[in-house]
Formats: C-alpha cells, structure tokens, sequence
C-alpha cells in the first residue's frame, strides 16, 4: 500500500511539472521569448499612479536597462494580494500596433510581468527595484 501512495504522489509531482513546463513553452512559442525585451522600442516607468517618471527610446539604453533587470536571477513566486504596487514598467515592442510587455514591481521585491495573455509572478532580487529608483535621478 506504501508504494502504491509512494508511486501515485510522484506521478503527481512529476504531471504538476509536466504541465508547468507546457505553459512556459507555450508562452514562449506565443511571444517569442517571453524575456527578450532587448527588442522593446520604448521603454515607459510609470509610479503606482501611473505618473511617468522615465522614457528611454536610446537603444543603447534599454539594453543597458534590461540588463540591469538581472531576468536570470527571478525566481517564480506569487504576488500576495496585498502586495503595494511601486511602479509599472511598459516595454513596447511594436509601438504601431501597441503591443507591449508589462512589468509591475511591488514591495518586499516581487514583480509581475504579463505579454499578451500570459502573466507570470516572481521575487526579484533588490537591484531591479534600485535600477529602476536610480532612472529617476
């Protein structure tokens, strides 16, 4: 009975990530590369109020930018209902057909980043939140 528990769980694991490995795929086959924003046109940082605080249409300077977002460093988390929304970031990518990526930082350093249909929540680690701040100034 023990294996039988044992082998049902790890079938359950291993569908569970069978499926989320799908979605990833699927994503990306949907957008591209679901993180290739080096091919954003514009790059618009608005704070929670939708102000704008910064618009970088340099191309030199949105590599420099999404660079500095250390995408390799994100893990997969959920934003808490809760979460204080600090700035949303629009990336676009075909300004004649408003297409665009959205990336939404939140306090305690989690981000939301959503193309098209696809939304996907992570923690970020504290430079993003500082690259973002240091446009400002």
């Amino acid at each position: 009975m023990k294996k039988k528990i044992t082998g049902f769980i790890i079938f359950m694991i291993c569908a569970v990530c069978m499926g989320c490995s799908q979605k990833m795929a699927k994503a990306e086959r949907e957008t591209g590369s679901i993180f290739d924003m080096q091919k954003s046109q514009e790059v618009v940082i608005c704070d929670a109020e939708g102000n704008q605080l910064a618009d970088i249409t340099d191309a030199r300077q949105i590599d420099d930018f999404t660079d500095k977002l250390n995408i390799d460093e994100w893990k997969i988390s959920e934003v808490g209902e809760d979460a204080v929304l600090l700035y949303q970031i629009r990336m676009y990518y075909d300004k004649a057909q408003d297409k665009k990526a959205e990336l939404k930082l939140y306090e305690n350093q989690y981000a939301e980043f959503s193309m098209g249909k696809q939304s996907f929540d992570f923690k970020i680690p504290q430079e993003v939140q500082e690259a973002v701040e240091n446009l400002q100034q």
